[in-house]
């Protein structure tokens, strides 16, 4: 079966164009596994969709089903104009939803809707935003966005009663006197820290606005040192929408026994 690789600022996805392909999850964690596979945060079928130029079903590396992946959006997008399709406007389906993206000198500006503000709280003294902009995330600003203890604080987080059954996303977020956001996450389904996470920079400008009321355009730091653009269209006291805006890459490609 012939697969392709994509990335979006470091968030790294193996796609497979079928409309019938169906992995157990255990398959879907080995071909993710970045020593026993191909290697990747998810893996992604690309599948025929009526009302829509393509439906995106993704799977963590987990072998898990996730609702959407900002990242994941604009590799599927960049992988059918890489196949020859030269429109400049394009609908996904994806969880469910469908998402309109238009591409502008070389990059590909997805609209992201409207996220939703779950609730606002304290857990382990740590103030947050809990947010699903197409998949829960928890938002904490803090200081010290490179503090090495991250990942051991954001995996208690993602699994702490107060979200189950489902768990959530973590995300530390840097507000830097730019309106530069940095943002570092522990995906769920990963089970660790990524490169980048594009429903992740997505939650933290909500929280942004919200915290400080920080709205238009907005910049996004990543671990991976690359950059996502965010327009929060907000009126008030009221988010109308969002759109993010960045590139997506092929990597490379090939062929699997399964």
């Amino acid at each position: 079966m012939r697969f392709y690789k994509y990335q979006g600022t470091g968030n790294d996805f193996i796609l497979i164009e079928s409309d019938t392909a169906h992995f157990p999850p255990h398959q879907i964690k080995q071909l993710c596994d970045r020593r026993y596979g191909i290697g990747g945060d998810g893996l992604i079928f690309v599948r025929r969709k009526v009302d829509a130029d393509a439906e995106m079903e993704i799977y963590n590396a987990d072998g898990m089903r996730a609702e959407m992946c900002g990242n994941g959006l604009r590799s599927l997008i960049q992988y059918l104009i890489d196949r020859g399709n030269s429109q400049e406007s394009f609908t996904i389906a994806a969880g469910g939803k469908l998402y309109e993206a238009v591409v502008e000198a070389g990059e590909i500006v997805v609209e992201m809707g409207v996220p939703k503000i779950l609730e606002e709280g304290k857990i382990e003294g740590l103030s947050f935003f809990h947010i699903d902009s197409g998949v829960p995330h928890f938002v904490h600003f803090c200081n010290d966005i490179r503090q090495a203890d991250f990942p051991q604080i954001a995996q208690g987080l993602r699994h702490h009663s107060h979200f189950s059954p489902s768990g959530v996303n973590v995300n530390f977020v840097k507000l830097l006197p730019s309106c530069l956001l940095q943002v570092r996450t522990y995906e769920r389904g990963v089970e660790g820290e990524t490169h980048s996470c594009g429903t992740g920079g997505a939650a933290a400008c909500v929280a942004a606005w919200k915290k400080y009321g920080i709205k238009g355009l907005v910049e996004v730091e990543f671990p991976s040192q690359e950059r996502l653009r965010f327009d929060l269209l907000a009126h008030d006291d009221l988010l109308r929408g969002m759109s993010m805006r960045g590139h997506a890459a092929y990597v490379f490609e090939g062929e699997i026994g399964l």
